[in-house]
Order: C-alpha cells, then sequence, then structure tokens
C-alpha cells in the first residue's frame, strides 16, 4: 500500500443536508483517490457510502 502523510480530505454536504455518510478506510480494491495539492475533496449529495484505499 502507498501511504501518503500529510493529506488533507475535505467532504462538501449540500446546503440542507440530511442522512448518514460512511467512510470506510484501508479498503482493499478501493480506487485511487485523486490528490492535488496534497488535498482529497469530495462532494456528497445524499445518503454514502464511500470507500477509501488508506
Amino acid at each position: 500500500m502507498n501511504e501518503q502523510e500529510g493529506i488533507n480530505q475535505t467532504y462538501f454536504l449540500p446546503n440542507g443536508f440530511e442522512g448518514c455518510v460512511v467512510i470506510n478506510y484501508n479498503v482493499k480494491g478501493a480506487p485511487p483517490l485523486k490528490i492535488e495539492n496534497l488535498s482529497y475533496f469530495r462532494n456528497i449529495k445524499h445518503n454514502s457510502r464511500i470507500n477509501l484505499p488508506y
């Protein structure tokens, strides 16, 4: 596994969001993160389950 230290993770929820978001880390086979300038951003639109490789 390619571990990277110091990566900022930011999750954006829309105004008025109601629901649940589950973030699973270290999921084997999860797609790689698109990291730009040591940051990872993700927009959440509805109830979500997010699988991250690390």
